[in-house]
């Protein structure tokens, strides 16, 4: 279960209510819980994204740097160099 589970099921039932109770107050309330857990949605999505892009850019890094180096330090030990 996602962390944003909970708050989707807040926001239904909020929702809900406004709709069932139809006051201006209660549908003021329902936009602004769907404004709130609308931004968190987003904040969390671009955390994320960001992490994952984070990730490749170090994946990258690694890759790079394990082709500079020799496979071996000793090339004696290497199948195709060694003696």
């Amino acid at each position: 279960m996602s962390p944003l589970s909970p708050a989707a099921a807040v926001t239904v039932a909020v929702i809900t209510m406004a709709t069932l109770s139809s006051s201006p107050t209660a549908l003021i309330l329902t936009a602004a819980i769907f404004v709130v857990v609308a931004a968190t949605v987003t904040v969390a999505a671009l955390c994320t994204t960001e992490a994952l892009i984070e990730d490749i850019e170090m994946d990258k890094r690694v890759t790079v740097n394990s082709l500079a180096r020799p496979l071996y330090q000793d090339y004696s030990q290497d199948p195709f160099l060694g003696r």
